[in-house]
């Protein structure tokens, strides 16, 4: 099932907050490193692990790698990104959860699949944006350059109960 919600300014600290890659403190939930998805991340040079740092500085409009201001218009924008979150039945939630490790490495390899497909499809269908020509004519929609997407894998809600889904934050490139 896929679930989308706008993300906020400032409204990344959800993922990052269990991570267990940089964390200054113990305890908590631990959950895996994010990973770069999206034909933009590969455009801007963005591939393995999602860092903290990075992901602020690309959701403030900047490439995290080389610097540049992406879009002079970001700073004004209050939605970010769009938090895609892919998430499976609560059947194979449970078979991740309780099952014998080979099984919970063959759920965790197919949903991981699947959620990139997922993205995939959203890429091809759905990345678009708006543009106005100018001279007073309406802004038109218009094919982006693809999505930079964020993945973090999750394995329970916040009850917390199993339940296997992936948040994806994704921004047009």
């Amino acid at each position: 099932m896929l679930s989308v919600a706008k993300l906020a300014r400032g409204r990344e600290e959800y993922y990052l907050a269990t991570l267990a890659g940089g964390r200054e403190e113990s305890g908590g939930l631990i959950e895996p490193d994010g990973r770069w998805l999206g034909s933009g991340a590969v455009t801007l040079g963005l591939s393995g692990t999602v860092d903290g740092p990075g992901l602020r500085t690309l959701l403030t409009g900047v490439d995290p790698v080389t610097g540049e201001v992406l879009a002079e218009r970001h700073a004004r924008v209050r939605v970010v990104a769009y938090d895609c979150t892919y998430s499976t039945p609560k059947s194979v939630s449970l078979l991740h959860a309780l099952g014998p490790q080979d099984v919970r490495a063959q759920v965790r390899a197919g949903h991981e699949e699947a959620a990139e497909a997922a993205l995939g499809y959203l890429e091809r269908r759905a990345a678009r944006v708006r543009r106005s020509p100018g001279g007073g004519e309406p802004a038109a929609s218009v094919p982006a350059g693809g999505f930079v997407a964020a993945c973090f894998l999750h394995r329970t809600s916040r009850a917390p109960d199993p339940h296997l889904h992936s948040g994806i934050g994704d921004s047009t490139a």
